[in-house]
């Protein structure tokens, strides 16, 4: 499935980019927004060549074929969209660590309370062996 994102300036300039349904919208109407300054600043001085046009109109635009290639990648074009699906990893990366770290959490305090059980166990049976040895053997 394809989507198409239309442009139309105040002077009449339209620009149309088809793209497929995993192209993000905001690169493609920033590729758009790009274009048209680029056209706008190639034409200029110029403007009759496109303004005065009543029907489509075959124009020479040098820098079209560079612009589609560099938008066949937005993470690469787009720096906006570069720096947003950056956060995105990051933001990821830093839910599993806090995650990770909510379940050492639960696995320290279960550690803690084996811990002090362990204590008190051997506590016990210190006291216990000590009481023991104080009746086994009596030297005098």
């Amino acid at each position: 499935m394809a989507m198409c994102h239309c442009w139309v300036t105040s002077d009449g300039l339209s620009v149309a980019v088809i793209t497929d349904n995993e192209y993000p919208e905001q690169s493609a109407y920033n590729l758009i927004g790009q274009l048209v300054l680029d056209f706008m600043e190639s034409f200029k001085g110029h403007e009759e060549v496109y303004m005065d046009a009543n029907t489509d109109k075959e124009l020479k635009y040098d820098n079209l074929e560079k612009f589609l290639k560099e938008w066949q990648n937005p993470a690469e074009a787009d720096k906006l969209y570069k720096i947003k699906t950056e956060l995105t990893e990051v933001k990821e990366v830093m839910h599993k660590n806090m995650q990770d770290l909510l379940e050492r959490g639960e696995s320290l305090e279960s550690l803690m309370t084996k811990s002090k059980d362990l204590s008190k166990m051997s506590n016990d049976f210190y006291k216990k062996a000590k009481k023991k040895n104080q009746r086994c053997c009596s030297l005098s």
